[in-house]
């Protein structure tokens, strides 16, 4: 702002200070005549152009009073040029012909009455008439690169003023608002006639009190996308051409809508199958989740093909040396199920593993290595030994675990899974198992196997064969339990993996209770005894529990 009032200064004194055969010349009505001389002190000074006339490419002279376009061949790189808001006409003339690079003229708010003479100007796209009294175009006056034309606010009443306009191929947008054009058959057919008509506008002209007036130029204009202050939708085009087609039928018009809406339904039901199945062969080829999250997992079959799976024995516990499973923490012991990532060397439990790389991610947990999904071969071998393995123990008759003696003492290939059940076995697998106690459980009348009392001392050989009772008692019903043939594969894994999460816990708040006690060796005597007091009432309190306590602790 302050340098535009700087200039503004400048100037007033420079028109001050200038001596009297300076000034701008005038003809003998008193209007200003453009010259070379006063256009350069305008390009040049007002507007802060180059000196040079041949390299303003945008050059402003409106609001000059001129009547005449004249003086302005060496501005021969214009493409933008305004001369709104002048006198000029009746016509344009040729003072524009030597602009070959010229793109956009605005000559609105002039006194132009005809337009005749911009047809060597082949790279003009937009022309701005508006607020002016052309009649009519002169056949040949407009060049055929012309893109844009605004003609509102003018004198045009007949078809026969627009008919040089059906000749020019590029003509997209015509602004014919404001004007007089009488509605008919001629402006009908011209409107139909433009190949390139995209946009028309005809606001506050008597030709929009035409019966169906809509209707007959969406029909026509057959690429017309915007009419008025309306768009032209596809409904409307696909019924406006039945109607037309029909002689003017609504019913024709309806009928075509309803077909547009079960072609669009029917292609939007085509395009979601096609892309849920393109989606479902990529996630197929990709061993991807059924989520949306994207990423790879691998299937329980591929799971059952990953090398590494072991057994753990002893010689396999002494080369890990003691490692833990990087996922429950619990030390990797021998006769567990085990397996070692050959991508990167880290070992886990395979019941903590199997849940991560069949629904989370085929990588590895700790450093996200990619666990390369097992070869076709691989699976169908993995899936044969399954069989296999199913096909023997329905054989031998004794599915799961299998008991060998009256005793309760249970044997399998999964001795350490066997010691977590019979340990650390879940009130839903001991307790409801047993359909004879179910109603004492739900009162809370659980029978109690050990024969402790509280406050009675007993000495170690007693408390052995109470917990050894317990545990016949729970192994008895695990026999009960798991000889049912109906309890699926599945359910025994969930389970599984269930007393295994509780073993591991159970077995680090054995290693930390180890660890306070070591803390406390260095203790006084008194407060040594008092501990062992203190853990000898919770010992006598542990073997006065009934079963359903012993379960809830262990839970």
């Amino acid at each position: 702002a302050k340098m535009a009032t700087a200039r503004a200064k400048f100037a007033d004194f420079e028109a001050a200070s200038r001596p009297a055969f300076e000034e701008d010349p005038v003809d003998e009505n008193g209007f200003p005549i453009m010259t070379h001389k006063v256009v350069h002190r305008i390009v040049y000074r007002e507007f802060g152009g180059y000196i040079e006339p041949s390299i303003n490419d945008v050059v402003h002279l409106e609001n000059r009073r001129w009547r005449e376009i004249r003086d302005l061949d060496k501005y021969t790189g214009v493409t933008v040029l305004h001369l709104e808001n002048n006198q000029i006409g009746p016509t344009i003339g040729n003072g524009l012909a030597h602009m070959s690079k010229l793109k956009a003229l605005y000559l609105q708010c002039n006194m132009v009455r005809q337009v005749d003479s911009l047809a060597a100007n082949q790279k003009l796209t937009l022309l701005n008439v508006a607020t002016n009294q052309i009649s009519g175009f002169a056949e040949g006056g407009l060049p055929h690169s012309l893109n844009t034309l605004l003609v509102s606010a003018n004198n045009i009443s007949t078809a026969a003023a627009l008919a040089p306009l059906a000749s020019l191929p590029n003509l997209e947008v015509l602004d014919l608002s404001r004007n007089n054009l009488e509605g008919g058959d001629e402006a009908f057919d011209l409107f139909a006639r433009m190949p390139a008509l995209r946009v028309l506008y005809l606001q506050h002209n008597p030709i929009q009190k035409t019966e169906y007036y809509r209707r007959r130029l969406v029909s026509g204009c057959r690429r017309l996308t915007y009419l008025d202050d309306t768009p032209v939708e596809t409904a409307e085009r696909v019924g406006c051409e039945a109607w037309a087609a029909s002689g003017g039928s609504f019913d024709a018009e309806r009928t075509a809508r309803r077909e547009l809406v079960e072609d669009r339904r029917r292609a939007a039901k085509a395009a979601t199958r096609r892309m849920a199945a393109e989606r479902a062969a990529r996630r197929a080829a990709a061993n991807l989740g059924s989520d949306d999250s994207g990423r790879r997992v691998l299937s329980e079959e591929a799971m059952a093909a990953v090398p590494g799976t072991v057994t753990l024995d002893d010689g396999w516990e002494k080369a890990l040396g003691g490692d833990e499973c990087p996922v429950c923490q619990a030390r990797l012991k021998a006769g567990e199920r085990a397996i070692a990532l050959q991508q990167c060397g880290h070992a886990f439990h395979l019941a903590c593993l199997r849940p991560w790389l069949t629904k989370a991610s085929a990588t590895c947990p700790v450093c996200r290595a990619e666990v390369a999904t097992p070869s076709a071969a691989a699976i169908a071998a993995a899936a044969t030994d399954k069989r296999e393995g199913q096909n023997l123990e329905e054989e031998e008759g004794k599915p799961g675990l299998v008991a060998t003696e009256d005793n309760g003492d249970i044997a399998d290939d999964h001795a350490e899974g066997n010691a977590r059940w019979i340990n650390y076995c879940p009130r839903s697998n001991y307790v409801f198992s047993n359909t004879t106690n179910q109603s004492s459980v739900m009162r809370g009348e659980a029978p109690e196997l050990s024969a402790a009392t509280p406050g009675s001392s007993q000495k170690d050989g007693v408390d052995d064969e109470a917990q050894d009772e317990v545990r016949r008692a729970i192994q008895t019903q695990l026999r009960k339990r798991f000889s049912q043939s109906h309890i699926s594969s599945e359910r025994k894994k969930s389970e599984a993996d269930q007393s295994h999460s509780l073993d591991a816990f159970a077995r680090l708040r054995a290693e930390r209770a180890e660890a306070r006690s070591r803390e406390n060796k260095g203790s006084e005597r008194s407060g040594a005894d008092a501990g062992e007091e203190g853990a000898a009432g919770d010992g006598v309190k542990a073997d006065s529990m009934s079963v359903e306590e012993r379960i809830a602790l262990a839970q």
